[in-house]
């Protein structure tokens, strides 16, 4: 019962921390680097690298928190991530199972974009589905690129910064 309860603790903690981090980050830095999406990154890292997929369910209640703050349907947000992280890990598994550097940047570019294929597809799902209209400008998709690109940055320097501090990882070939 204490265990069970210590963990609790602690990932309220965490969920609390990362919604911390991700508000610091949208409003302290200038442009380009407020769009840097922290908590994305590091369930990303945490489920892919480290398979921990407990942090899989921890997804819903941090971004039921963070679903208050924004602007975008309720639960949308929760539900894009959970989607893109379960495909970018299979996609990883089948495709990118090396580890290695390049992986992971490319990692980070299809994670991060199958993020915002999926969001933007369940935002223009939620306004079809009451009779409204959807529309996208073409400026949109160059920030959208610069986004993308700037998180797969950041989640390979996250990377790199983790092979820097950590020591090798012990491959097991046995079966």
């Amino acid at each position: 019962m204490y265990h069970l309860l210590k963990n609790l603790v602690e990932y309220v903690f965490l969920t609390v921390f990362l919604f911390i981090v991700q508000i610091l980050i949208s409003y302290i830095l200038p442009y380009p680097f407020n769009q840097v999406n922290f908590i994305f990154i590091f369930f990303l890292w945490k489920v892919v690298y480290q398979d921990k997929l407990l942090y899989l369910w921890l997804i819903i209640p941090t971004y039921f928190i963070f679903s208050l703050f924004t602007s975008v349907s309720f639960g949308v947000l929760g539900l894009t991530i959970f989607c893109s992280i379960i495909l970018a890990k299979q996609i990883f598994l089948i495709w990118f199972s090396t580890y290695s550097w390049y992986s992971f940047f490319l990692l980070g570019l299809v994670g991060f974009s199958l993020n915002y294929a999926f969001l933007t597809f369940f935002t223009a799902l939620v306004p079809l589905l009451f009779g409204d209209r959807v529309s996208y400008q073409v400026s949109e998709i160059y920030y959208l690129l610069i986004e993308i690109f700037l998180n797969a940055a950041c989640f390979f320097l996250f990377y790199g910064t983790y092979n820097i501090l950590k020591p090798r990882r012990k491959y097991n070939y046995t079966f």
